[in-house]
């Protein structure tokens, strides 16, 4: 895959070659949501740049661009729980079934210590 190593696992040793094309999957939307968030963040940042603090403070209190500010940080939890899913789904298809419940059970453990850092 492409988030996790240079190219899938040749054969899929538990659930069979489906279980390799759901990793695939996963980590596409990975790829997706942190594209997501890089490009919010852009535009969150062209959109404050250069406007006077007086000004800024209104505009950041406005609820809609509460809303819109928080965006970044939706697509970048989204990103790392996919991603999380999709380390344990790899792990299945290369070691076989007992990894896939290994990699279910520590992707949660994963994103606490990401999010938790």
């Amino acid at each position: 895959g492409l988030t996790i190593y240079a190219e899938p696992a040749a054969e899929c040793k538990c659930i069979g070659e489906s279980l390799k094309e759901a990793a695939l999957i996963v980590e596409w939307i990975s790829l997706g949501m942190f594209f997501l968030t890089v490009c919010c963040s852009v535009a969150i940042m062209i959109d404050v740049e250069g406007v006077p603090s007086v000004i800024l403070k209104y505009h950041l209190e406005d609820r809609y661009n509460q809303i819109v500010h928080s965006i970044p940080l939706i697509g970048l939890l989204g990103g790392i729980v996919t991603l999380a899913l999709s380390f344990s789904l790899d792990l299945g298809c290369r070691v076989g079934c007992w990894g896939l419940v290994f990699g279910g059970i520590a992707a949660p453990g994963f994103l606490a210590s990401v999010v938790g850092v």
